[in-house]
């Protein structure tokens, strides 16, 4: 006997996802800590783009909308307070990890938060593992974060 598959609306991934980004923005300023502050502010760039294609073009909320361009505006602001330094893409990769590897122990499977147990749906055709798909999209995070926060720097 097979196991129901459970699918999780992509407005609840999505609330899990901001809460921990604007939770970590929040205590960057709140301690005046320039490292939290600008990873915080790196990931709103990227959390912003996979909200509008997941979220927003399949209905618009008014908190996900505030909390998302209100978070990015807060986000640029701060970061514009503390600047950003050559080694900001190392810290926001690092967080990464630790996101990922923090949604692959302590979340359930059918919630898949932060695509960490399983190949994204729609993907599945194009990768044959997880570990590929996972080591795919790693790459590619590290490969979008270096160069776009690197221009930044001073």
């Amino acid at each position: 006997m097979t196991e129901p598959k459970l699918e999780v609306p992509a407005e609840l991934r999505d609330l899990a996802e901001k809460t921990i980004d604007q939770a970590e923005q929040a205590f960057g300023m709140f301690f005046d800590w320039p490292v939290a502050i600008r990873v915080a502010g790196i990931w709103m760039i990227p959390g912003l783009v996979v909200w509008f294609l997941y979220v927003f073009l399949e209905g618009v909320f008014l908190t996900s909308t505030l909390a998302h361009i209100g978070g990015l505006i807060v986000g640029l602001l701060a970061l514009r307070r503390v600047g950003v330094d050559r080694r900001a893409w190392l810290y926001a990769l690092a967080w990464y990890f630790v996101v990922q590897l923090v949604s692959r122990v302590v979340t359930p499977d059918e919630l898949n938060v932060n695509v960490s147990k399983r190949i994204y749906a729609g993907w599945e055709g194009s990768f044959n593992a997880y570990w590929k798909f996972w080591l795919a999209l790693s790459l590619i995070v590290a490969a979008l974060l270096s160069p776009n926060t690197s221009q930044f720097a001073g």
